[in-house]
């Protein structure tokens, strides 16, 4: 999860749309819907899309730190990734890998 500011959300969301990302609707199951009850989590916005022949999934959360969560389907080595990070004009130096 990397921190992003304001102006950096709306390059980030450019180039999903030039990348031709689509806006994902989440499908909650029990359990998300068990936390959501029990706390408040900040509203998201989810979108899919591929790039270099990767699936990618990117999450928005808003909150008092908006924050980016990128996953990529399959898992890639990490060069790879920062290459597609790049793509995507996100800083791949910025947050945290796991």
């Amino acid at each position: 999860m990397a921190p992003c500011t304001a102006s950096e959300e709306r390059r980030l969301l450019h180039r999903l749309a030039r990348y031709r990302f689509e806006q994902a609707r989440e499908e909650a199951g029990p359990f998300v819907r068990a936390v959501d009850r029990l706390g408040h989590t900040p509203p998201s916005e989810t979108f899919r899309g591929t790039v270099s022949g990767s699936r990618v999934l990117v999450r928005l959360r808003q909150g008092a730190e908006n924050r980016v969560r990128i996953r990529f389907t399959p898992r890639l080595t990490e060069r790879r990734a920062s290459k597609i990070l790049s793509r995507l004009g996100i800083d791949p130096e910025k947050g945290s890998w796991l």
